[in-house]
């Protein structure tokens, strides 16, 4: 227990196979935000927090977690049925340290995935046209 046995994970990738058909691209990944904190921070974080319905999580199920994470995310040894899922650009960000009240990690961190998104959204267009084509051109340029 504490992770997904290997049906729920067929069944969670027919689920995703299943909004790819139906949505298209809109449902289409493009990358992964990989918020990387250690285990040991995740737990201080959820008891800091202290909501009832985290209040049996355990550092245990946190490890198991966060390992999975990495073998999907950064080593990319998770079996996965698309590709897309499989070669998706992942951007670590490294959470660990408390950026909540440090507004210049903050900057960092926002400057890091503003940079992605914008390496995303630059693969996914199409190349622009040359918005001034030549109506004849030269079939035989003149060599120089």
């Amino acid at each position: 227990a504490g992770h997904l046995q290997p049906l729920e994970w067929a069944i969670y990738q027919d689920w995703h196979g299943f909004l790819l058909r139906h949505l298209g691209p809109r449902a289409a990944l493009h990358g992964f935000l990989y918020l990387r904190a250690t285990p040991q921070t995740c737990l201080e974080r959820l008891r800091r927090r202290a909501r009832s319905e985290e209040g049996g999580i355990r550092l245990g199920y946190l490890q198991q977690l966060h390992t999975q994470h990495e073998r999907w995310l950064v080593e990319k040894s998770t079996e996965v049925c698309f590709a897309d899922m499989k070669h998706a650009p992942v951007l670590v960000l490294d959470v660990d340290r408390d950026f909540e009240h440090d507004a210049a990690l903050q900057g960092v961190l926002m400057a890091q995935v503003e940079a992605f998104a914008a390496a995303l959204r630059a693969e996914a267009l199409p190349p622009h046209p040359d918005p001034h084509p030549d109506p004849h051109p030269n079939p035989h340029p003149d060599p120089l």
